[in-house]
């Protein structure tokens, strides 16, 4: 597969030129700073440190991949002893076999993208983020939404830097994604001043 062509403009991230010149299908090069984006389906990861944030993508699909094989075979088991169940346990056989295929399938292209050995190093190095648990998700759900001076005055700060770059870097934009979007608060907060607000988190 080539890279997407319908993607005419993009600005580098280190250096904000514009980024022109031959792209390959495994790297959008800019060739102003040298600073170098990997391609996943035939789309460059604009964001710094990508190969990290693919990195953490793979590591966390194994250990999603890992648990749900350990619940199928459970889910198994108990098909074998509670044969009056079988209808529902199938379902649930089913949903997890389909799930594990998509999530094989993701893992898979990431690992087009990026190396096993150069995952092993990031992770050697401790340069992978880690990854949140359920209580520290609900203590960011409750600063986004809990509309404490604080937790105010910190999104307040964090909108407002954003809006000075959109005015900086980008004229006349309608439109914003928000990638990383938590439980919505920012998105919610941009909405206030774009027509069209775009939250994508998973």
């Amino acid at each position: 597969m080539s890279l997407n062509q319908n993607l005419t403009t993009i600005s580098c991230l280190n250096c904000r030129d514009v980024v022109e010149g031959e792209r390959s299908p495994d790297a959008l090069t800019c060739q102003s700073c040298g600073h170098s984006y990997p391609v996943f389906e035939c789309i460059p990861l604009l964001v710094k440190e990508s190969r990290i944030n693919l990195a953490a993508s793979w590591r966390e699909l194994e250990k999603v991949l890992a648990d749900n094989g350990d619940r199928l075979e459970e889910v198994k088991d108990a098909l074998g002893r509670q044969p009056e169940r079988a209808e529902l346990l199938n379902r649930g056989i089913q949903a997890y076999q389909s799930d594990n295929s998509y999530l094989a399938g993701l893992r898979d292209a990431i690992g087009r993208a990026i190396a096993r050995k150069e995952i092993a190093e990031l992770e050697e190095e401790g340069r992978l983020p880690r990854q949140y648990t359920f209580g520290e998700g609900l203590a960011f759900f409750y600063r986004d939404w809990c509309r404490s001076e604080a937790a105010e005055t910190e999104i307040s700060t964090i909108i407002d830097t954003v809006n000075h770059q959109l005015e900086a870097y980008a004229d006349n934009v309608d439109s914003v994604l928000v990638p990383g979007a938590g439980a919505g608060r920012f998105a919610c907060e941009l909405a206030r001043t774009f027509d069209r607000v775009y939250a994508f988190d998973y």
